[in-house]
């Protein structure tokens, strides 16, 4: 599971180069432009490798791949587009996945959990609507002792009985997410991942691994690699 990568077209070049095997299917989390210096590169190069690699490769949903629906900033990718770039670019990236559930255990998503009570209510959430706005603008509140970090303004913010109720009503042992810089490596009982794989955060350059032969109860039963 891979974390925003922000234009970091080197990240997501040596992701796949170190994990793309047999047997192996790679997660992005959602927000491949802007932030940084080669979002062009980095979205060409994510979209080649999942037209020759469609049932390894996923490319999910986050905030900065629906400009057109929410603008927002920083927006320096979708502002140097001219118009018929502006239609491809948003054409594509506007019919990317919300949600990838896996083996039934962890669900991958861009921002936070949506209010719903199944899996087939996951299947039904439409681009635009409160639902999609949890899954690509969300963050979670997180208790921090020092009180020092403080969530974004203006993007929707879910509770721990939020996020503990929707994980019973999938039946779901794990999140992995990204999108909210604030918020810690693990959270919620090892239950919520939060990860960034992008150079252009002042975080480690982060990915999630999670091997299946192994019983997977919580976080601390996946692997995180830095890269």
């Amino acid at each position: 599971f891979v974390g925003d990568t922000h234009g970091d077209a080197e990240a997501s070049k040596l992701v796949i180069q170190k994990f793309l095997k047999d047997e192996t299917k790679i997660v992005f989390l959602g927000d491949y432009v802007d932030r940084g210096d080669f979002s062009k590169e980095n979205i060409d190069y994510l979209l080649e490798m999942k037209e020759k690699h469609r049932n390894e490769i996923f490319l999910l949903m986050g905030n900065h791949e629906a400009f057109e629906i929410i603008k927002f900033y920083p927006n320096d990718f979708w502002s140097s587009l001219n118009s018929d770039e502006y239609k491809y670019y948003s054409s594509i990236l506007l019919k990317l996945p919300f949600v990838a559930i896996v083996n039934n255990k962890i669900i991958a998503l861009h921002g936070a959990l949506p209010k719903v009570e199944n899996v087939k209510q996951l299947e039904d959430i439409k681009l635009g609507s409160e639902e999609w706005k949890a899954i690509t603008w969300g963050d979670f509140e997180f208790e921090d002792e020092n009180k020092s970090i403080k969530l974004c303004e203006g993007r929707p913010r879910y509770t721990k009985n939020h996020f503990e109720s929707v994980m019973r009503a999938l039946n779901m042992r794990l999140l992995i997410r990204s999108h909210q810089p604030t918020a810690p490596l693990f959270g919620y009982n090892n239950k919520c991942v939060t990860i960034f794989t992008s150079k252009y955060y002042p975080l480690p350059r982060r990915v999630a691994v999670v091997d299946f032969k192994n019983e997977i109860r919580d976080a601390r039963d996946i692997k995180i690699v830095e890269i």
